[in-house]
């Protein structure tokens, strides 16, 4: 399977960040990418767009959802993202990406 050059760069970028792991990703467009990530026993939700080099979030304790953003870096990757369980993050994975979620070996999201 060959991974599309934005999966690449995401994947990269992630995989430089020793503090958490993908779990899932589906890409939205040609320059930004959603991401559920693992870190610990905590879950969370982002965009990743390597192309201008910027995080975004949904901050859901605003209740309009305001967007959040980082710069794409380590740190500002691990304080963007609004850390939660499993359950909850997965659900705001679904919502954001609207489709079935590709992981290596796995074709959708667990229940």
């Amino acid at each position: 399977m060959s991974l599309k050059p934005l999966e690449k760069k995401v994947r990269r970028f992630l995989a430089s960040i020793t503090e958490v792991q993908l779990v899932f990703i589906n890409t939205l467009n040609m320059d930004s990418a959603l991401v559920l990530l693992a870190r610990d026993r905590d879950y969370g939700v982002c965009t990743i767009n390597p192309t201008i080099g910027l995080i975004s979030a949904k901050n859901y304790n605003d209740a309009n959802d305001a967007l959040l953003s980082a710069r794409m870096t380590a740190c500002g990757l691990i304080d963007l993202i609004q850390w939660s369980n499993r359950e909850i993050a997965t659900r705001r994975f679904r919502a954001e990406s609207g489709t079935p979620a590709v992981a290596p070996g796995i074709h959708h999201l667990p229940p």
